[in-house]
Parts: structure tokens; sequence; C-alpha cells
């Protein structure tokens, strides 16, 4: 018996690629990756904001965009990834990153991760 290639796996986009495309239930658009703020799981969607204010809601899960949006991208929480060019502040006591305007928590057990990578960046 023959096995099949599977055809539905996720490509990671090639390390240059500035933009992306988000499909919401009536269109599909193409904005650059760096007007992604943040991601946040919403069911089996994820509602996508951006710099300009406005948010999209995705067809796609938070795992489908956590494998095709570069490095940039932390998964914080089950709920939450982030654009790392887009932390304002990081407020540990309270485990919480400012993006914009908006406090994220990062979850107890991604914190390690999360601090090795926000030490490693040089963001401060």
């Amino acid at each position: 018996m023959k096995h099949r290639k599977n055809t539905n796996k996720i490509k990671k986009p090639r390390p240059g690629k500035k933009t992306i495309v988000i499909c919401s239930l009536t269109n599909c658009i193409r904005r650059n990756v760096d007007e992604i703020l943040y991601l946040e799981a919403n069911g089996i969607n994820t509602i996508v904001y951006l710099s300009t204010t406005e948010f999209i809601l995705s067809t796609k899960n938070i795992g489908y965009w956590e494998k095709m949006l570069p490095d940039t991208f932390w998964r914080i929480h089950h709920h939450w990834l982030i654009n790392s060019e887009k932390i304002k502040n990081f407020i540990y006591r309270q485990y919480t990153v400012q993006v914009q305007d908006k406090l994220i928590n990062v979850a107890r057990r991604r914190l390690s991760k999360f601090l090795a990578l926000y030490k490693k960046s040089g963001i401060r």
C-alpha cells in the first residue's frame, strides 16, 4: 500500500517575506507582518490585532499562526501570540507584557522561555 504525501503541511514563509495573507469569513487580506501587534485565540479562530487599531477575525487557529509567522512572534500564553518587536514594557512582578496600550499576561509555564528570549533580544 502506497503512502500519500501529506500536502496539507504548514509551510513557514521565507525568512525575507514581509507580507502575509489573513483570511476572514468574508475575504482574504494581504498585510505587512510588521503591522501585526498580537494575536488572540478565539476558539477555533484567531483575532489578529494590527497597529492601525483595527483587527481581523481569522478563520485559522492560533497554532497555525504560530507556525506561519516569523520567530519574532512569541507564544506567551495559550491564548496569546505577540510580536516581540512591539513590546513596550515587561512588568516582572505581574508577569505582564505591554504591547501598545494592551497588557497581556505571560503564562507561568511559559515565563522561563519568555525571559530567555526577552533577555536575548535586548528589548528594554
